[in-house]
């Protein structure tokens, strides 16, 4: 008798569960943004919440939680409930984080992810008052002036920051990093000269880059960008194969019923065919990349063991 009323609770259980997953999404859905706005995952977040709302049905409501290179809203979304109701556009820095730091608050083991969104390029700009147009020029300006340079990034742990990690060792100059709370913060310093450059988003960097405020001098993958074809990449110029993408993907916490996962991914796969989207990817120098499920968390294992070695090479962390 107690077995029997125990399969019945849980096949009611069942039962319930699978007919959530079957309505939802039947209220609104909370889209979280680790970062201020101005940068590459607000701007590919807002973009991809107009075209979720026509795919799913319902309103989706953007909610900016930055700090700590995305580690604020990463936290909560790891401790929030598993319902698809709160979910989360990611970057890399997600996965970087808790290599960094063992306070972090979350493991990526607590988030999943439903599906990549799109990858794009970073972009190395360079304040107007500064004498450098080009990356060789960069190189030979930071060996004859040692110690003099200094370069914004969108935060400690992020795509940029590490990818100029990699890319100041190489070329043999040194140079401080200052880190921001998100890339649109440093925009002001970089205008007025007081940190000579940055590495950016395009997202972060296009308003400045379109009315001629910075000069963009290189991108940081193995093409150039669309919007930036006149803008030669590290990987020609300078160092053969140098790839950094800001990657981006659509996540919510660990334990969220496959049926939700499915719909969500069903979702965002028709959303990135959207032509108000598409073009929206195209004016940060964005690709849509479309995966399943488990190619999408297969990546994030992927990122997972190819950021550990370089966040120990530069150093960074706790760890």
């Amino acid at each position: 008798m107690f077995l029997k009323m125990l399969l019945t609770t849980v096949c009611v259980a069942l039962g319930v569960t699978s007919a959530h997953a079957q309505a939802y999404p039947n209220q609104p859905v909370r889209l979280v943004l680790g970062y201020a706005p101005g940068g590459v995952v607000d701007f590919t977040g807002r973009a991809l919440a107009q075209a979720l709302t026509k795919t799913l049905g319902q309103q989706i409501v953007v909610e900016n939680r930055p700090g700590a290179a995305g580690a604020v809203a990463t936290t909560f979304i790891a401790k929030t409930r598993p319902d698809g109701y709160t979910i989360m556009v990611m970057d890399v820095g997600t996965v970087i984080n808790p290599l960094m730091r063992k306070d972090v608050g979350y493991k990526i083991g607590e988030v999943t992810s439903f599906g990549m969104v799109a990858s794009a390029p970073v972009v190395i700009v360079v304040s107007n008052n500064f004498p450098v147009r080009t990356p060789q020029e960069l190189v030979a300006w930071g060996k004859a002036n040692p110690d003099k340079l200094n370069f914004a990034t969108a935060g400690v742990g992020t795509a940029p920051h590490l990818g100029a990690e990699q890319f100041w060792p190489h070329v043999g100059v040194k140079a401080v990093h200052v880190p921001y709370p998100g890339i649109g913060a440093a925009f002001p310093d970089v205008l007025s000269g007081k940190v000579q450059l940055a590495f950016s988003s395009i997202a972060g960097a296009r308003p400045f880059i379109a009315d001629n405020r910075v000069r963009a001098i290189a991108t940081t993958s193995l093409k150039r960008p669309a919007g930036l074809t006149d803008i030669p990449t590290i990987h020609e110029t300078l160092m053969p194969n140098f790839n950094i993408d800001i990657w981006t993907t659509l996540a919510g916490p660990a334990g969220t019923p496959a049926p939700i996962a499915a719909r969500l991914n069903e979702a965002l796969v028709a959303a990135q065919k959207d032509p108000e989207f598409v073009a929206a990817m195209e004016k940060i120098g964005a690709e849509a990349w479309s995966t399943s499920v488990k190619e999408a968390n297969d990546i994030l294992l992927a990122e997972d063991k190819k950021w550990a070695p370089l966040v120990r090479a530069a150093g960074l962390g706790d760890q």
